[in-house]
């Protein structure tokens, strides 16, 4: 006997008091237990479409929605009686008889009645989906009830005004149908039982124990981390003969994917290090894995910094380092400078940092063999040998006082393991935004994980790399041909919050491998309101919309501490701390590491939006003469470093738009910046 869990379930309880929440999961427990148990008191729910819908008694005032096919129940809705017998009533529940799902369809009347009658469109007028058969929609899993709605719909907004109330495969499907894309249909899947079928996994979990339910019922907004969508599955169990790279745009599951790749490999028995490159990260990728996995799972997880897995490797072959920062690097190189060299002061700066530090050259031999193609001035090998009389002895001197560069800290921890000094703890290695690593981590991490079978996992976005300069994983020797995939299901933000970050980036983005890849066929299957572009002629008019905006969030019911606000730099946002703390908002700075206050509004740098969600974000003072930042421009010496500075400053904005769920607000005063040209004029 199976028992199934609705995804929706879990919302339904979040709309009951902390009292009936804790009798609804106590009747779940012991239903999961035993479904035929007595005191379940169940009734077949009548004045129904749907056939095997039964309720059963939580308590005098509340009712459990459950449905029965076979020696399978499921869980789909919990409420007070009279909510309970209307959601009854408002759906169907059928298994769809093309793909072989189980689907929740809401009726149909009052939504086709709310749409115009084709008898009233203009002759030239043609349906959004007129080019398509009744019969192809219909093996796509299209309930048949929703045919006469789907013909009634003229454009992809008309189609997003209903998109919500179809079962999620089908909205998927359409959508993807909508933009142009091509959409094989599924398989018929009458030979697989009910609970293995793919598109019903995608809204139903299957819970094996009391303890895995206990779980999720503790905490049921999270319960987005056990919904897996069928490409992501496959992605988080399958076998790989190599290593394996997962990219897609902001929101599309990257993450949830590698928790899941973690928490399978765990199951195995196998030691997993779950990695990426800062702490903060780190910290919200062992909050999921707690929401995800048993006691027994995690004991095999170890989640932290790539920095401190190399800094452990080098402590137990006994070689311990000072890392060295740029200021002294600066230093090093203006007291090494000749007057003959082929680079200026800040040339030499900008060699140290995108072909020395990168590639880990520490001999000149390297030196004399690497590429430098697109790096500003051409050097040919005599200039080249000028270059390293000043590098050279920065070298040697740092060696004396056993200090040492990020770059060759990391290649130092590599050679440790390569030479089978000390031997690698883990049986597979993932890397969480992977974009955001420089290339001699990436070779750390490779050779920690053994290069074998399953043994190393990458997930990321190079559109979202705000951190360090372009690399190639096949420049770096690491192979994922035919194992690389693209994630297109966006699950964080709108449908329009999706468009309009999508028109700020590029149609394409860096695969991470020397390439391009189309960020075309990526739909988000939530939908809200249009993001809010507003235009000011003064900083204080600009605050005195934020401010005024936050208020009516807050008087709609949202918490403060799902409100985020985001500038490129922290004193861009001063004005507007100084106003909030007038009108007596709470809030508190993201640089604080304050990401836990429940009654706060959360501020903080583009940078500090890294790897966070709200509801409602704010990008504001998105003027011309801070995005992109003046100084980082500067800094950019050749067409190169200045071309990779502008990508990152535009994935920046990218980044923290893509932060908000369902409300993004996007200000600034006097002239918009260049980012933001295109959908304006749009």
């Amino acid at each position: 006997m199976n028992v199934l869990i609705y995804k929706s379930l879990l919302k339904s309880l979040a709309m009951l008091s902390g009292t009936e929440v804790k009798r609804a999961t106590d009747f779940m427990l012991k239903f999961q237990d035993n479904p035929a148990q007595p005191g379940a008191s169940l009734e077949r729910v009548t004045k129904t479409k749907t056939d095997n819908l039964w309720s059963a008694r939580i308590s005098k005032e509340l009712r459990a929605i459950i449905y029965k096919e076979g020696d399978t129940w499921a869980l789909l809705h919990a409420g007070h009686h009279d909510d309970a017998y209307a959601w009854a009533r408002n759906r169907k529940v059928e298994l769809n008889n093309k793909t072989g799902a189980l689907q929740i369809v809401e009726v149909t009347e009052s939504i086709e009645t709310a749409l115009p009658d084709r008898q009233s469109w203009q002759a030239h007028q043609i349906g959004l989906f007129d080019s398509h058969a009744d019969d192809y929609l219909l093996t796509l899993g299209l309930p048949p009830s929703w045919l006469p709605i789907i013909r009634k719909l003229l454009t992809e907004d008309d189609l997003l005004k209903i998109i919500e109330k179809l079962p999620e495969e089908v909205s998927e499907r359409l959508l993807q149908l909508a933009t142009g894309e091509l959409v094989t249909p599924p398989l018929p899947k009458a030979s697989i039982s009910l609970i293995d079928n793919e598109d019903t996994q995608r809204r139903f979990i299957t819970v094996k124990n009391q303890s895995e339910l206990e779980k999720m019922i503790q905490a049921p907004l999270a319960t987005w981390i056990g919904f897996l969508h069928p490409s992501q599955k496959r992605l988080s169990t399958g076998n790989f003969k190599g290593p394996v790279k997962v990219t897609g745009s902001a929101g599309t599951g990257k993450t949830v994917v590698a928790l899941h790749r973690a928490r399978h490999l765990a199951r195995q028995g196998k030691q997993v290090l779950l990695t990426t490159f800062v702490t903060t990260l780190c910290d919200n990728l062992i909050h999921n894995l707690k929401l995800l996995c048993t006691d027994d799972e995690l004991a095999n997880i170890t989640v932290s910094s790539v920095a401190k897995q190399a800094g452990s490797i080098l402590r137990q072959a006994n070689q311990r380092y000072e890392i060295i920062n740029d200021n002294e690097i600066q230093e090093l190189i203006d007291s090494y400078y000749p007057s003959d060299c082929p680079l200026d002061r800040s040339e030499l700066w900008k060699e140290w940092q995108f072909i020395i530090q990168p590639h880990g050259i520490t001999t000149w031999d390297e030196y004399r063999s690497i590429s430098r193609r697109g790096r500003g001035k051409a050097l040919g090998i005599r200039d080249r040998n000028r270059v390293w009389q000043v590098f050279e002895p920065i070298f040697n001197q740092l060696a004396h006082h056993q200090k040492t560069t990020w770059g060759n800290y990391f290649k130092q921890a590599t050679t440790v393991l390569s030479a089978g000094t000390i031997q690698s703890s883990y049986d597979a290695v993932i890397v969480d935004e992977v974009q955001d690593l420089r290339p001699q981590e990436l070779k750390f991490l490779s050779t920690l994980s053994g290069n074998q079978p399953n043994s190393f996992m990458m997930v990321g976005d190079g559109g979202q790399r705000i951190y360090q300069s372009k690399f190639s994983l096949k420049s770096l020797g690491i192979n994922v041909q035919g194992r690389s995939h693209i994630l297109k299901i966006n699950y964080r933000t709108t449908e329009q919050i999706r468009r309009f970050a999508d028109r700020i980036n590029a149609s394409t983005s860096d695969d991470l491998n020397g390439d391009r890849e189309s960020r075309k066929g990526t739909i988000s299957l939530l939908k809200g309101p249009k993001p809010n572009l507003q235009a000011f002629d003064t900083p204080t008019e600009e605050t005195t919309f934020i401010v005024t905006q936050i208020k009516t969030l807050l008087e709609q019911g949202l918490l403060p501490s799902e409100i985020g606000i985001f500038a490129r730099t922290h004193k861009l946002l001063k004005p507007l701390q100084q106003s909030l703390h007038t009108t007596d908002i709470p809030w508190n700075w993201l640089e604080d590491n304050n990401t836990d206050q429940e009654n706060t509004i959360s501020l903080g740098t583009m940078h500090r939006a890294k790897g966070l969600e709200f509801k409602a974000v704010f990008a504001i003072q998105v003027s011309n003469d801070a995005l992109p930042l003046s100084q980082a421009l500067a800094q950019a010496n050749d067409p190169i470093a200045q071309e990779e500075v502008t990508e990152r400053e535009r994935n920046l904005l990218y980044v923290t738009i893509t932060r908000a769920r369902d409300f993004a607000y996007i200000s600034w005063h006097d002239q918009a910046s260049q980012f933001l040209e295109d959908v304006i004029k749009n």
